[in-house]
């Protein structure tokens, strides 16, 4: 028979001589009946937990019978796919070694055609270099021609104008200049009339105009007789023209460096020797100072 909370604080007891005190049995029973109830709702509580933890250990078990089939399948599985693995393995080998050869001869095949069409475009990479070079070698020894003939003419041209020069600075000593300054300074003096033969009145400053401007053409006409502005305008041109062939010259230099450096490099490294390329002739260290000086420097 089990015995609740409140039986036991419902409890009485019959009243006899001497017996307990009423009043402490009734709170002793209320402390014991309470106890009882919390003992109570602590085993129902224990045995919910206890079903849960049963059903969950049920559940791993369930659970850990399908892992060993699982596994039991899995293990069936991996022998039986090994043994497909093992046997496609040896058919695909079977077969490489089949095809390996013709591969091999194949892919040599290749290689040489591919070896062989490189040498051939290097050599026409090469022998259009080497027409290249030998054309602009041909301009440059052409254009250094024309400059040593430039400089020759020059050099005469030169002498030239320094002979009319040297003649014109004579024929200017020749001249008597003192027979028009002692006319100039007579016709100076202030104006008088001249009676002329046939009784006209003549400015004596109109006389002294005229042979100003014949004294002025004579002198200008002897000058102008010797070194013509032609000439001395020749020098000038003849500047010009050097300047531009030595730029000329500079710019094919330039340009046989970079056309022999870009088709080496970029377009083929041939293992064969290579033929040795001429050599471009670089300008002396004299006619470098010349460029920097004035323009009769270049004569020295």
């Amino acid at each position: 028979m089990k015995i609740t909370s409140a039986e036991i604080k419902d409890k009485t007891f019959e009243k006899i001589f001497r017996g307990y005190d009423k009043d402490e049995v009734s709170s002793f029973l209320a402390i014991v009946a309470k106890d009882y109830e919390s003992l109570l709702e602590e085993k129902s509580k224990l045995e919910g937990e206890l079903a849960k933890a049963q059903a969950e250990a049920n559940k791993l078990k369930q659970v850990e019978e399908s892992l060993f089939r699982t596994l039991k399948t899995a293990e069936d599985t991996g022998a039986s796919i090994i043994e497909e693995a093992t046997s496609a393995a040896d058919e695909i080998m079977g077969a490489a070694k089949e095809n390996s050869e013709g591969m091999l001869i194949d892919a040599q095949r290749k290689a040489h055609t591919i070896v062989e069409e490189a040498e051939k475009k290097a050599k026409q990479i090469l022998e259009g270099v080497k027409a290249d070079v030998t054309g602009l070698i041909r301009n440059y020894e052409h254009l250094i021609s024309q400059r040593e003939l430039i400089l020759r003419n020059l050099h005469k041209l030169t002498d030239d104008i320094q002979d009319n020069i040297t003649v014109s600075n004579e024929t200017f000593k020749k001249v008597n200049l003192s027979v028009y300054e002692e006319m100039v300074q007579n016709f100076a003096k202030p104006k008088t009339a001249i009676i002329l033969p046939d009784e006209t009145l003549v400015e004596k400053e109109e006389v002294v105009v005229f042979v100003k401007e014949e004294v002025s053409q004579e002198v200008t006409l002897e000058v102008s007789s010797e070194l013509s502005e032609e000439e001395l305008n020749q020098p000038e041109t003849l500047t010009e023209e050097t300047e531009e062939l030595t730029a000329s010259e500079d710019s094919i230099t330039e340009e046989i460096e970079e056309v022999i450096t870009e088709e080496l490099e970029e377009n083929f490294e041939p293992e064969e020797k290579k033929e040795p390329i001429a050599e471009v002739p670089s300008e002396p260290a004299e006619d470098k100072k010349k460029k920097g000086g004035s323009f009769f420097d270049q004569f020295d």
